[in-house]
């Protein structure tokens, strides 16, 4: 049984420590030690548990199961750790809950509004409307689609103190090229409301072109453009 368990200790080591903190077991070790190396093990998991779940390919959910299993197999083995080892199991569930929250928050570039994180380019930092889509889509978001008018409000105003009254404009994740002058949402194909929405009617948008365009000038209005332009963009991650 101490065998057993001394290899459950030495996989979940070789698992989930990181190198910096291998040690090699002194010249007094014996299988008498295996309960305290058990403790030392927990203590050990916890203080590196935030390091590992950044660098791991698991999600935080399997890391967990993976280490509960391990450390409820070795409180099967070893009774006498079982206090020990249960605080410490729900000690490693809230820092990996928290490390993942970490990672889910804006980035420090990115902008807080309502639910969702916007990220504002630069006006120098000009892409088509399909490069602009794909630049948010590498980082988890999408071309921004304010589908209230409070969403559309927030994003004016973020936008008018960003860039002030230009002559030029930024992508919006509209379109409407699955069915021309159909406009859509791009990441839901959910049709666009006639009432939540922010066309600059009075310019004749929309019109025939097929990407959608926030105009600085003339009150940050949607204006329809050629989808081939290059244009500064907003991405939204919800």
């Amino acid at each position: 049984m101490k065998i057993c368990q001394l290899m459950i200790i030495l996989c979940v080591c070789e698992a989930l420590v990181v190198p910096s903190t291998r040690e090699i077991p002194s010249s007094n070790f014996s299988l008498e030690n295996v309960d305290e190396l058990s403790f030392l093990l927990t203590a050990v998991i916890a203080s590196n548990i935030i390091t590992n779940i950044k660098s791991s390919n698991e999600t935080a959910s399997q890391t967990l199961a993976t280490m509960t299993a391990m450390m409820t197999a070795m409180m099967m083995m070893s009774p006498a750790i079982a206090p020990m080892m249960v605080p410490m199991i729900a000690t490693t569930s809230v820092l990996l809950i928290n490390s993942v929250m970490d990672q889910n928050v804006c980035p420090s570039d990115w902008v807080v509004l309502e639910d969702s994180c916007y990220f504002f380019s630069e006006l120098t930092n000009i892409l088509t409307w399909n490069d602009a889509q794909a630049y948010c889509n590498e980082r988890g978001a999408k071309l921004a689609e304010p589908e209230t008018m409070q969403e559309v409000n927030l994003l004016k105003a973020e936008v008018n103190s960003r860039y002030g009254v230009v002559d030029n404009g930024v992508w919006l994740g509209g379109d409407d090229m699955n069915t021309d002058g159909v406009w859509e949402w791009s990441s839901t194909n959910t049709p666009i409301s006639t009432t939540d929405s922010d066309w600059d009617t009075a310019n004749g948008n929309p019109g025939s072109e097929q990407c959608m365009l926030m105009y600085l000038a003339f009150g940050s209005l949607w204006r329809d453009t050629a989808c081939n332009e290059e244009h500064a963009f907003i991405c939204e991650r919800v």
